[in-house]
């Protein structure tokens, strides 16, 4: 029988290098394709511990502005679907101020709070509590339709831009359309064509976003005009507003 014995050391010494050569080939390539990846994972993770922390300090801070004299025990129903939910939102600063401050609410005597409040602000955009924000300064807002005219047909019109809105902090006609619609889905403003603003010049900046005039210069196309109406706050958004924001 023949002996390996003698062979063995060397054939460990020969395939040796060559695992750990393929190894680190292989670890070379996975950090290559990977590894930003796992970068990425690190950031990522970091910045979700601080946001957990910024929710607690914002909750901290909404709770102790509270009387010690109107400090209730939380409702339940309130408290803990609101916290569930804050899990998933509290990366961005507006919905998680909203949430610490509907939880805060309810522990506080004074405040009226509604159970869809917590359904209301998983239904919104940073956006639209950044938008709903104009509303708690003013409760009613010039917006209006832009109708296109077709010059081929008499009194035949298509909305061309519904629901528009612009102001000096939110200049995104498109990102305002969104806005005001899911506030409206979520009942806690009204978009109202049968009311206006009577102040002089508030639709200006609508005019002036929408170029009506400049349309309306082009010989031979489709004929402009706006149609005004007015965001107004509901009730229900009146007592969001109160609690949330």
């Amino acid at each position: 029988m023949l002996d390996l014995k003698p062979f063995e050391q060397p054939l460990n010494e020969l395939s040796t290098p060559l695992a750990k050569s393929a190894g680190k080939t292989l670890q070379d390539i996975w950090d290559l394709v990977f590894g930003g990846f796992g970068t990425f994972v690190d950031k990522k993770r970091s910045k979700r511990e601080k946001d957990l922390i910024d929710f607690k300090r914002s909750l901290e801070n909404e709770v102790n502005q509270i009387p010690v004299k109107n400090i209730k025990e939380p409702t339940l129903s309130i408290i803990g679907p609101a916290l569930e939910a804050s899990k998933y939102y509290y990366e961005e600063p507006e919905l998680r101020n909203m949430f610490a401050k509907l939880v805060a609410g309810s522990m506080d005597d004074r405040q009226k709070i509604h159970p869809c409040f917590i359904e209301i602000i998983k239904q919104l955009s940073p956006h639209d509590a950044k938008l709903l924000t104009l509303f708690s300064e003013n409760p009613n807002r010039p917006i209006c339709n832009v109708l296109e005219y077709d010059n081929s047909k008499k009194d035949s019109y298509l909305i061309n831009k519904p629901n528009v809105f612009v102001s000096n902090e939110f200049p995104d006609i498109e990102a305002n359309q969104l806005s005001l619609t899911s506030l409206d889905r979520a009942a806690l403003i009204k978009l109202n064509f049968v009311e206006t603003i009577h102040e002089k010049e508030a639709y200006n900046d609508l005019i002036n976003a929408c170029n009506i005039d400049r349309l309306n210069k082009r010989i031979g196309w489709d004929k402009y005009e706006i149609v005004k109406g007015a965001a107004i706050l509901t009730p229900l958004g009146h007592s969001f507003i109160s609690v949330c924001l």
